[in-house]
């Protein structure tokens, strides 16, 4: 605790701070795996956020937004991309390791993410993370589509990533494709993170339950009523002007 508390005294963003904490995490891990050690007090203290430093602003795309952004992608794998992201809500870590083994024709099984702190692939966020996503027809149908170019690549197997092949597609080119892209369609400014607050937002306020939400996104049903509480608020109003009409 006080060593969280010297981090928030130097001002240092809570996403910093929390990668400290999760590289910290990681060496007891280590430490329990190889050596038995039975005690991690990352884990009793819990996460340490910097309440000086203002969280960024969740921005979300409707759809008539997202298919504006689409319409100006050209390149088969971005497009795939880019729907994947906002069609399942998944995490970026969790989308750029994706394999073509961990697609069915239907499905996505997400078993694996790309850790920023450690770059390496590792183990999803939480248990929480591990899931099968089911996806809709249009999306099936555009990888299908790049399915059939990647196999006459040389030296394709299922085991080759989804995107990019031998390596996965870099966090950096993600950002830069994606800023790119918003700036050719002209829409709003999103982060890469507010696809999949996209995607929630959509579904929630279709009415989704918010315990479907959260297993489909990979997070606890705690998690999506807190980081989408506004729009719980949104949900019953309309229930009690539903309610007020019978």
């Amino acid at each position: 605790i006080k060593w969280q508390k010297e981090l928030i005294n130097k001002n240092y963003s809570t996403k910093y701070i929390q990668s400290m904490h999760e590289l910290f995490n990681r060496f007891y891990t280590f430490a329990g795996t190889i050596y038995g050690l039975n005690y991690n007090p990352l884990k009793i203290v819990g996460r340490a956020k910097n309440q000086k430093k203002n969280t960024p602003k969740m921005n979300v795309w409707e759809i008539d937004e997202f298919n504006k952004f689409m319409s100006v992608i050209e390149d088969p794998m971005d497009q795939c991309l880019f729907r994947l992201l906002y069609m399942t809500g998944m995490r970026k870590g969790e989308c750029v390791v994706l394999q073509w083994k961990d697609y069915d024709g239907y499905t996505i099984q997400i078993n694996k993410t790309y850790s920023k702190i450690s770059k390496e692939i590792t183990y999803p966020k939480t248990d929480n993370s591990i899931r099968k996503i089911d996806l809709d027809t249009k999306t099936c149908e555009m990888l299908n589509n790049y399915l059939k170019i990647c196999k006459d690549y040389d030296g394709y197997s299922d085991d080759k990533y989804i995107f990019g092949f031998h390596k996965p597609y870099s966090f950096t080119t993600l950002k830069r494709r994606k800023d790119l892209y918003i700036e050719k369609a002209g829409v709003k400014y999103i982060r890469i993170h507010d696809f999949r607050h996209s995607h929630a937002s959509i579904l929630i306020s279709k009415g989704i339950p918010i315990t479907a939400v959260a297993e489909r996104i990979g997070d606890t049903v705690e998690t999506v009523m807190n980081v989408y509480a506004h729009l719980m608020k949104e949900s019953n109003e309309k229930i009690k002007n539903l309610l007020n009409e019978i």
